[in-house]
């Protein structure tokens, strides 16, 4: 179909089953052995830490949840860091590549990166106390500058 200057063309879906089958299996040789993060992404943009934390709690003992939002707006969008403490539950984790979770196929990944410095953390789950000593260091910092 031609649309205005522009061509359409409108093709059927792929169904959940043939995306399955072209989604990569990461290959556990491939994840350095100090690794212990997931990247998990197309994430339900309505789900909490808690519910994230039930799916990866039966990889291992889950040392932190790191949700990402969006500076400007805090709006959550849509992934999120899973910290491990041990490798071998990384490992486990990387086995849920393409798991529902609430009506979505996870993707995921191994992260070695770490958070970045500028990483900003969802203030509403974070104590006063740890706001005001944040905040008081990052002052003093750039005052230094």
């Amino acid at each position: 179909h031609e649309i205005g200057s522009r061509y359409l063309t409108v093709q059927m879906a792929k169904m959940d089953s043939e995306l399955l089958q072209t989604q990569e299996k990461i290959n556990p040789d491939e994840v350095p052995s100090d690794c212990m993060t997931a990247f998990v992404k197309n994430l339900p943009y309505d789900i909490t830490e808690q519910e994230v934390g039930d799916k990866f709690r039966s990889c291992g003992k889950i040392k932190g949840i790191r949700f990402v939002y969006n500076s400007a707006t805090k709006h959550f969008k849509g992934f999120c860091y899973v910290d491990f403490k041990e490798h071998k539950s990384l490992l486990k984790a990387l086995e849920l590549n393409g798991k529902e979770l609430k009506g979505r196929r996870m993707k995921i990944d191994f992260d070695i990166k770490g958070p970045k410095a500028g990483y900003k953390y969802n203030n509403e789950k974070v104590t006063e106390k740890y706001n005001k000593e944040h905040l008081t260091m990052l002052n003093k910092k750039r005052k230094n500058k």
